[in-house]
């Protein structure tokens, strides 16, 4: 593998978490928002409660 080839699969391989990131950086506001949405959803969605699973 020349350096080429492995300059073009390292940005290959590092292009969607690096751009996963930056999204999640600027929405930060907005996910943390959502947080305790999703907390409540976890709680409820637990063994025993009314749609929770049992597995």
């Amino acid at each position: 593998m020349d350096i080429l080839s492995f300059i073009a699969a390292l940005v290959s391989s590092l292009a969607w978490p690096t751009a996963v990131t930056l999204i999640a950086l600027a929405f930060r506001k907005e996910i943390r928002a959502l947080l305790p949405f999703l907390r409540k959803l976890k709680a409820v969605n637990r063994p025993g409660f009314p749609g929770g699973s049992l597995l």
